[in-house]
């Protein structure tokens, strides 16, 4: 079995109290089969054997329970749904937009009376969610979140500047708000702990026991060393097969573009005194981000640590997953900056830990769950458009992160403006930048690459990614040429017959 070492703060902890699980290694046959054992599986399992208490239900995680995004988040149990009420209510209507708001909001509500009464101890504290605005743009773009979140039943509050400072001693603060629908929660104790519940009431859970073919009725499972190239496998047949690999999914053959890996990296102090709460707040255990389009979030751990994190990690390219993603030392530390720029009072503290994890997303869409007709599968995705502030999800999972174009604010996401690039970088994002020949067709070509730093001497960079202009049609490229790329070559045409 492959036990890594504990990815996060949190695992750092869980996992020592936990003995390590025994892998499947013999075939079998259950009711239900939950592939991967993080929040989104264990939650399955849990409701389906609360509910069901004769169901034969099989957890299969390849690594330790918790190993993915389950155990390194931010530790928010939020409310948040990706897709705004009215983009539901545009879809579905307002009254569906109005119950998932509200079932949303059950949820947090839900997720504390589970760890009350299984006991998971997992720092629960419902505290609600600080958001501050540090300029006049971010405060005009809180109020109307406000208005828009009061629309679909939730509490939001407007904060004054004094109001703001209160829960969150941020420096320069200007307004702010303050929604009670979210709890304050140590990730690594409540994936433990929720395995623990779900083996109590049944459930077997598999730790070491990678899935490497997922069908209707049945899966794969590796046995043996891990890393062989051919492993030998061993079948587990079900009635139904939940697939809640989440960020892992690209891992599953055919599955390499179903959804965008995404990373997002965090950092934690030491154990700060009273003294220095004194100065920070978060009396309440509030969860907090500020007003930025850049993502941030934090929260006061129950060990007193300051935990925070933030979504400046790079796209990259086809959707890699590596372990090198997860640590990136210049995205580690422009967190510690951001962070003591927004707390002062941080200034001078140590930094213990830096982490990172993977999350999904598909561009404009939005996650729901329901069994697949005709089929023994669940899962699915409802299409939505714009995030809450207007602007899109994330990359397309065909289209590298520098071809997707911001439409709110006509910027390349995870690059410059638009403006800035010219022309050529515009042509990047339509038809002939998908589908055409030569480094067109992905990212930049060392072509390109190199025309861009030639513009940078000569000024000339202007006109695009690359200083020359890129002719129309069927390229083709010359190595050793000037140009780039040479004149279009003539597409070659069936004679039409008479």
């Amino acid at each position: 079995m492959n036990v890594a070492a504990a990815p996060s703060l949190w695992l750092e902890r869980a996992w020592p109290a936990v003995p390590p699980r025994p892998a499947q290694t013999a075939p079998e046959t259950v009711d239900v089969v939950v592939v991967g054992g993080g929040l989104t599986g264990l939650w399955t399992a849990y409701y389906l054997v609360r509910d069901h208490p004769g169901l034969d239900v099989l957890v299969l995680e390849a690594e330790r329970v918790g190993f993915g995004a389950s155990g390194r988040n931010g530790g928010w149990c939020s409310a948040l749904f990706p897709a705004s009420g009215a983009t539901l209510a545009r879809r579905h209507g307002e009254a569906a937009a109005r119950d998932l708001r509200a079932a949303m909001r059950a949820t947090v509500r839900e997720v504390g009376d589970v760890t009350a009464a299984e006991d998971l101890g997992c720092g629960f504290v419902r505290g609600g969610t600080v958001t501050v605005a540090r300029s006049a743009a971010q405060l005009t773009r809180l109020h109307a979140h406000a208005v828009e979140d009061r629309r679909w039943g939730d509490a939001t509050e407007v904060l004054t500047a004094a109001e703001a400072r209160t829960r969150l001693a941020a420096d320069g603060v200007l307004g702010g708000t303050w929604n009670p629908d979210c709890a304050r929660i140590d990730p690594g104790a409540l994936v433990t702990g929720l395995a623990r519940a779900v083996e109590r009431r049944g459930a077997r859970v598999r730790e070491g026991s990678r899935v490497v073919t997922l069908r209707p009725g049945a899966v794969d499972v590796a046995v043996g060393p891990a890393g062989a190239p051919r492993p030998s496998t061993v079948t587990v047949r079900a009635r139904h097969v939940v697939r809640a690999t989440e960020a892992w999914t690209p891992r599953l053959p055919g599955r390499r573009r179903t959804l965008v890996p995404v990373y997002s990296l965090m950092v934690a102090t030491e154990p700060l005194p009273a003294s220095t709460w004194a100065r920070v707040g978060l009396g309440d255990r509030e969860t907090f981000t500020d007003g930025r389009h850049l993502i941030v979030y934090g929260q006061r751990t129950p060990d007193d640590r300051l935990a925070f994190g933030g979504r400046s990690a790079p796209y990259h390219w086809c959707s890699t997953v590596r372990p090198e993603h997860e640590r990136v030392p210049r995205v580690h530390r422009a967190l510690e900056h951001a962070v003591v720029d927004l707390l002062p009072a941080l200034r001078g503290v140590r930094f213990t830990h830096r982490w990172g994890r993977r999350a999904r997303r598909a561009a404009r869409l939005a996650r729901i769950r329901g069994p697949r007709r005709r089929r023994r599968r669940v899962g699915g995705w409802l299409r939505g458009r714009r995030r809450r502030d207007g602007e899109p999800r994330g990359p397309h999972p065909r289209r590298p992160a520098h071809r997707a174009r911001d439409g709110a604010h006509g910027a390349a996401v995870g690059g410059p403006p638009l403006a800035a690039l010219g022309a050529g970088a515009a042509a990047l994002g339509g038809r002939h930048g998908r589908r055409g020949r030569g480094p067109a067709r992905g990212c930049r070509g060392a072509a390109d690459r190199a025309a861009q730093s030639r513009g940078a001497r000569d000024g000339t960079a202007g006109r695009g990614l690359s200083a020359h202009p890129r002719p129309a049609g069927r390229l083709r490229r010359v190595p050793g040429a000037r140009r780039p790329w040479s004149a279009p070559t003539p597409r070659r045409r069936a004679p039409r017959r008479a």
